[in-house]
């Protein structure tokens, strides 16, 4: 089946060789299952986009651009399921139906903290980014007027009907935060997505369909 008739897509990014592709446990025949990357990962299963990197020196934003606009390169597909490049997928799973009440996007909660200033000190004492970037971050979220409390969300599995235009229009912003601002998922999606209607994917939901492994670097 060609992917102009397959609406399903299973999708991740691997650059700077930051993490080793791993093997989906299971597959759909009606599902396309790729990886972009300006590496040469070997599998049967992956369909290898090579690319090269959006920002050379920045191997981490340079796979970002795949996650965060899944419109731009996989506009084909009705609905789509990004994984990070550390995890295995157990199961392939029903992407539409996890697109629950209307929602072009759901993601899982994030499990230990619920504020977006809390994550930015954590960034700061793990050196997760550059200071001044995340400095910079939440000086960006204060100015838009992002309260403590407000909800943060883990998003290395993002389900998605990517082409909904108001989706496309926040995923430019979210882009365009990250390049502008910190790297950080966690500080840019509570600020972009203030009052949009995320659906939430169930830890347990989430662990059955996908393990997170270590990252290689």
């Amino acid at each position: 089946m060609s992917a102009d008739t397959k609406k399903v897509v299973i999708y991740t990014a691997i650059f700077g060789d930051y993490d080793n592709l791993i093997d989906p446990v299971s597959t759909d025949d009606d599902v396309d299952y790729i990886c972009f990357t300006d590496g040469d990962p070997r599998s049967d299963i992956w369909q290898i986009r090579q690319r090269s990197a959006h920002l050379p020196d920045d191997p981490v934003r340079s796979a970002r651009v795949y996650k965060i606009c899944p419109h731009r390169f996989l506009s084909g597909y009705d609905f789509s399921l990004w994984i990070d490049g550390n995890m295995r997928l157990n199961k392939t799973p029903n992407v539409p139906a996890m697109l629950r009440y209307g929602a072009s996007l759901a993601m899982e909660k994030h499990r230990k903290r619920n504020c977006v200033y809390d994550e930015a000190e954590i960034c700061i004492d793990r050196g997760l980014d550059d200071i001044l970037n995340i400095r910079r971050a939440v000086i960006a979220c204060q100015a838009m007027g992002i309260r403590k409390d407000t909800g943060l969300w883990a998003s290395y599995m993002l389900a998605r009907k990517h082409n909904d235009p108001d989706l496309v229009r926040l995923n430019e912003m979210w882009w365009a935060f990250v390049q502008a601002y910190s790297r950080r998922d966690q500080l840019s999606i509570p600020t972009v997505f203030n009052g949009y209607q995320i659906e939430p994917i169930g830890r347990n939901e989430r662990s059955k369909i996908a393990t997170i492994k270590k990252h290689k670097k």
